[in-house]
């Protein structure tokens, strides 16, 4: 179970940095993660999806992508 937290928290963490960092801005979270964090489904996920949204470029991620 501890492992599961740790998972979360770190989930967590990275949305955070990336929403204030400006790269959520033309990506749409999607997958397990999404439905679980957002619309509280009990889906278990262990990674982040996402994928670009209307007029997104690789450019915009300065070297994430």
């Amino acid at each position: 179970m501890e492992v599961i937290v740790e998972k979360e928290l770190l989930h967590y963490e990275l949305l955070h940095v990336l929403d204030h960092g400006g790269w959520l801005d033309g990506l749409i979270f999607q997958g397990g993660t999404a439905l679980r964090l957002c619309y509280g489904a009990s889906r278990l996920s262990e990674d982040l999806d996402f994928s670009g949204g209307p007029g997104f470029s690789t450019n915009s991620m300065g070297g994430l992508a």
